[in-house]
């Protein structure tokens, strides 16, 4: 697998782990040194604090990361059977136990994140990167796809509410790689 110079490898692991922000339990679905992809349905927006509590089973004491949200994904309730509602979180501090516990998940080749896309952005970074907007009518079930150009998820956060109006909901803000305009 092929893996971009900016993007930490991923293994795909399943871990309960609780979030402070509500206090709900949920899982872990991938980890990184540099980030976790954690299932949930909890309020959180881009730039939001995030403290999660792993539990990875081999210690009764859980490991406790402060992160930040970087991007969420909400899928339908049609869809959760193929896609997995959740939020991308950047680890801003962990414990020393949780990289003593990522050696021992990185012995397995890294794996491609099915829900996660790549991160957003890289400090200093040139140019504008393109970032795919999903959206939802407020009051209504239609919704559009949309790209804006922006220097970082803040920025393209601004530009995408201000395209939609108050009449429309940020569903999904994320990267988009492909090139496709």
């Amino acid at each position: 697998m092929v893996v971009p110079k900016n993007v930490e490898p991923r293994f795909k692991k399943r871990i309960p782990c609780r979030l402070k922000a509500d206090g709900s339990t949920t899982m872990v679905l991938n980890v990184s040194r540099g980030g976790l992809f954690v299932q949930t349905s909890a309020v959180a927006r881009p730039g939001d604090p995030v403290r999660v509590y792993l539990s990875p089973g081999d210690s009764d004491d859980p490991i406790e990361i402060d992160a930040r949200v970087v991007w969420k994904r909400v899928v339908s309730q049609q869809l959760r059977s193929i896609a997995k509602t959740g939020v991308g979180l950047e680890i801003r501090n962990a414990a020393a136990s949780y990289f003593e516990f990522l050696v021992g998940v990185a012995s397995r080749e890294p794996v491609a994140a099915d829900p996660e896309p790549p991160a957003p952005t890289q400090p200093g970074a040139a140019g504008p990167l393109l970032f795919r907007v999903r959206a939802r009518r407020a009051n209504g079930p239609r919704t559009r796809i949309f790209s804006v150009e922006a220097r970082d998820l803040e920025d393209a956060r601004r530009k995408a509410d201000a395209r939609c109006g108050s009449e429309w909901r940020i569903l999904e803000l994320s990267p988009n790689h492909s090139g496709s305009r």
